[in-house]
């Protein structure tokens, strides 16, 4: 009996090892662990940042566009020559803020999603349009990275604006 039961057990692993495998990328040779490979559907493999909006949405920056995952569909947003596109393609940041609202950072500048399904660009108080991550405070005030900037939301002129000029120097605002 004992036979029967392990040559049941070393066909189940066979069979299980062989869906795995057959499933698996043969040419896949990446050790990155940054390169998570989700669908074909995305608009690039290199995955950048994810978030989750209120509605349940999954959104999905890469280095070619931005998706929004809903379980069933996959919805695509690219840079283009119209105004109420993201600024650029290599998405650096998706943030969903505590009003439901979600953000995009690029290289070329910041977006917010409206709810006419396109993106409105925000203007950047600076040369530098360059943004990398965003962040939320307790009070719901938005703050924007760059190399050696922070920036702040200014809800009323709808823009962003410096707060500290250059991260280097922040030893002298402790003081």
């Amino acid at each position: 009996m004992r036979i029967i039961k392990f040559a049941i057990f070393v066909m189940c692993l066979t069979s299980l090892l062989a869906a795995c495998l057959s499933c698996s990328s043969s040419n896949d040779t990446s050790t990155d662990p940054t390169d998570v490979k989700i669908s074909n559907e995305l608009t690039n493999m290199r995955i950048m940042s994810v978030a989750e909006d209120h509605e349940g949405f999954i959104w999905i920056g890469t280095q070619r566009g931005l998706n929004r995952c809903n379980g069933d569909n996959i919805d695509q947003y690219f840079c283009n020559d119209e105004p109420y596109s993201i600024p650029d393609n290599r998405i650096n940041c998706v943030f969903c803020d505590s009003k439901g609202r979600i953000w995009v950072t690029t290289k070329n500048g910041i977006a917010r999603y409206t709810d006419q399904d396109n993106f409105e660009q925000i203007p950047i108080a600076d040369s530098n349009i360059n943004c990398k991550q965003l962040i939320e405070n307790s009070r719901g005030d938005i703050f924007a990275t760059q190399t050696n900037n922070i920036l702040k939301y200014n809800a009323e002129s709808n823009q962003f604006e410096k707060v500290i000029l250059n991260v280097s120097d922040i030893d002298a605002y402790q003081q």
